[in-house]
């Protein structure tokens, strides 16, 4: 596998990484921007994947699922922060675990398209 290929995708899961850990400080009252963790265009990774996984990987099983569990994980991420912001952080429980699965099964993918790329 080329180096730059190996660079990319440990860049991405270290942007991952980075919107997990953006989303904590939110919950967690840090004042920080919420744009990149709120929507899948402004995300860094969403970023990365619009700029070089769709242009450099073949069209596959693995990368559409990829796109749609990034698109889910963010839509369940404007939940968790809305009812944070509405002092009802419990009715969060259930989508932050959901969120916890797609997170994971992203960095699933991201190994079968570093792979395969």
């Amino acid at each position: 596998m080329a180096p730059d290929i190996k660079n990319e995708f440990e860049q991405a899961r270290l942007k991952h990484l980075l919107f997990k850990s953006k989303l904590r400080a939110i919950l967690l009252g840090a004042e920080i921007e919420e744009a990149p963790v709120l929507s899948e265009h402004d995300c860094p990774f969403g970023q990365w994947m619009q700029t070089y996984l769709l242009k450099k990987c073949k069209d596959s099983a693995a990368l559409k699922e990829l796109e749609t569990i990034h698109t889910e994980m963010h839509r369940l991420t404007r939940i968790v922060v809305k009812n944070y912001h509405a002092g009802a952080e419990a009715a969060s429980e259930v989508e932050m675990k959901k969120i916890e699965i797609l997170g994971d099964r992203i960095l699933e993918l991201l190994d079968i398209l570093e792979r395969h790329c």
